[in-house]
């Protein structure tokens, strides 16, 4: 599945899905031209919560780190 990125005129972003939550919203990591997770830089950086991704063990310990590191709004 891809997405449009509007900051990339003309260009798509892969999105690796993981099924729908409650609400039928599609659950996926985006995933960057340069094959960074953007899920898991925005966690790492403090600006994402992975309590939208219950049981990431790969984003808990992502948030654990931003937190002591007192990052982004969980620090």
């Amino acid at each position: 599945m891809t997405h449009y990125d509007p900051r990339r005129p003309g260009k798509e972003v892969p999105l690796q899905t993981h099924g729908h939550d409650k609400y039928k919203r599609t659950l996926a990591d985006v995933l960057l031209p340069d094959g960074t997770n953007l899920n898991q830089e925005l966690v790492k950086q403090g600006l994402w919560y992975r309590t939208y991704a219950p049981g990431d063990t790969v984003l808990e310990g992502l948030e654990k780190e931003a937190r002591e590191a007192k990052k982004g709004v969980v620090g």
